[in-house]
């Protein structure tokens, strides 16, 4: 069972919104047609590590909030250790094993404040947000959460 007829032009025309932002060249899109779709981005740094985030799409989006994870390369603290999840310091919620590797979701929105009005975009922007804020704990050990601050919607 796919998407009603509603959901499936909104998703169709989020993505377009996506291709034409972060480039079509750079958003992967996989189970277009499915339950369950996964939208994946590399979020470019510079002076840093790239990370590729994958979002996923519920059937039920945009009534249910999608998820996004960061999934390459495994990403570990300044110290080395793992990142902590259900961390509000590091804006983190669950990890999951995606291709053998550790993945963290990223936390974009409290599921309690979630609407219908939210976006994919609104969802890759924090992910590419909170990607530069781990690039900023890297480079200087400082926590997350001193580069990410709550954006109120």
């Amino acid at each position: 069972m796919g998407r009603d007829v509603a959901s499936q032009i909104r998703l169709d025309q989020e993505i377009g919104v996506l291709f034409k932002v972060f480039g079509k060249e750079n958003i992967e899109v996989k189970g277009f047609t499915n339950d369950t779709t996964y939208i994946s981005y590399t979020a470019k740094n510079k002076d840093g590590i790239d990370i590729r985030m994958t979002i996923r799409v519920p059937r039920s989006y945009p009534t249910a909030m999608p998820t996004i994870f960061a999934v390459k390369p495994e990403l570990t603290l300044h110290d080395g250790s793992e990142i902590p999840t259900y961390s509000s310091i590091w804006h983190t919620l669950a990890s999951e094993t995606v291709d053998g590797k550790r993945a963290i979701q990223i936390c974009h929105f409290h599921s309690s404040k979630w609407t219908e009005k939210h976006t994919l975009y609104l969802v890759l922007q924090k992910g590419v947000l909170w990607c530069q804020a781990y690039n900023g704990h890297k480079s200087s050990g400082l926590p997350m959460n001193k580069f990410l601050h709550e954006v109120k919607m």
